[in-house]
């Protein structure tokens, strides 16, 4: 593998040139989009992403920022360095890709007011790497540190990636409060290419039991989340006998049964349904997070679990006559066929609400273009 170089004068093929630039922009939600004019060598580039920009201001909710995943993180005092923040330089790893080449992930992010969410002056920060599809760490890749209680607190580090196997996993940043329970948290998915590592290595063997099965010893905080994420596709049925199960490991082998019967194909280690289920959930926090409430959450994120990635979005942010709102179109919902959904935002502060469906089962609002009026 061949990675990123520090200028363009040394760039080769394969490897890549990293750079960042700064925006300053109110909280609110906004589109990015970067466009590279073609040339007689190539087509013109373009990307877009939806941005939210969280009020980090507000001194009464503690917020994680993103975690930013990079290739190098060291000490520096050049501010007008573009990869400068708060006395280092962060040169981040824009294909998240780690392992034969580049074997230290390292990474950084801000929590702001913990204060807000604990009592006394320090809190507690659990940082590890797991595995894409399951919640515990893997190996020693954790670190679990007491630290002050300030308005804004830089968290940096690093793990070596150089003896996992090859796989997509996740980086989780959990504080913690004096009860041990999860009170804000942030995760960061990025993908390991090490060929010379055996899967046995981590431990991949094949769940054929519960008692073998990292269900297990999945502790009630983590099985209470893990509930929570797949209500948007349980069924009726499996809602019910969930809430009859007050036990513990009734719920853990609940959840288990859960994942395995839509597993689409056992005899592999992975679930594919669950890994694509999960990759979603990520996808929801990433862009439709708002107010404290995390993006899964949000009626944007239930539809897109429930029904998967739309097939497009109408973006309709910035019309004067009407309310935020977006349309997106699936062209085929099992049992429906083509479908339509209408979020708007009534407040302006970017919390989306479903207005109107096409789906049976979903809030069919007929007259939808007049609530979108100002």
């Amino acid at each position: 593998l061949l990675f990123s170089v520090p200028d363009t004068s040394r760039l080769q093929s394969g490897q890549q040139f990293v750079h960042q630039m700064r925006l300053l922009a109110p909280p609110g939600e906004y589109e990015l989009r970067l466009t590279l004019p073609a040339t007689a060598a190539r087509a013109e580039l373009s990307l877009r992403r939806d941005v939210i920009v969280p009020d980090y201001a507000d001194a009464t909710t503690a917020r994680l920022s993103d975690v930013t995943l990079a290739s190098q993180i060291m000490q520096g005092q050049d501010a007008q360095d573009p990869f400068f923040k708060n006395g280092l330089i962060v040169r981040p790893n824009a294909t998240q890709l780690f392992g034969e080449g580049l074997p230290r992930m390292f990474y950084y992010a801000e929590l702001y007011h913990p204060g807000a969410l604990v009592d006394g002056q320090n809190y507690t920060l659990l940082t590890y790497v797991s595995e894409a599809n399951r919640p515990q760490p893997v190996g020693d890749l954790q670190r679990r540190a007491e630290r002050a209680v300030r308005a804004v607190d830089v968290l940096a580090g690093s793990f070596s990636l150089s003896e996992l196997p090859s796989g997509p996993y996740l980086l989780r940043l959990v504080v913690l409060n004096s009860a041990n329970e999860a009170v804000v948290e942030q995760q960061r998915r990025f993908f390991v290419y090490n060929p010379g590592v055996a899967a046995t290595a981590a431990g991949n063997v094949l769940e054929t039991t519960f008692e073998t099965s990292p269900y297990a010893v999945m502790p009630e905080a983590e099985v209470d989340r893990m509930v929570a994420h797949i209500d948007p596709i349980a069924s009726e049925g499996e809602r019910r006998r969930l809430r009859n199960l007050s036990d513990l490991e009734a719920r853990q082998r609940f959840l288990m049964d859960f994942w395995v019967v839509r597993d689409p194909n056992p005899a592999t280690e992975m679930n594919e349904y669950k890994d694509a289920y999960y990759q979603r959930l990520q996808y929801a926090d990433d862009r439709y997070s708002v107010a404290g409430r995390e993006g899964w959450r949000t009626e944007r994120g239930r539809v897109l679990l429930k029904y998967g990635m739309p097939s497009s979005i109408d973006p309709h942010l910035f019309t004067r006559e009407r309310k935020p709102y977006e349309i997106w179109i699936y062209n085929n919902i099992p049992g429906e066929g083509q479908a339509q959904f209408i979020f708007y935002d009534p407040n302006g502060f970017g919390d989306f609400r479903l207005l109107h469906a096409t789906v049976s089962g979903e809030r069919q609002n007929p007259d939808w273009e007049r609530e979108l009026q100002r």
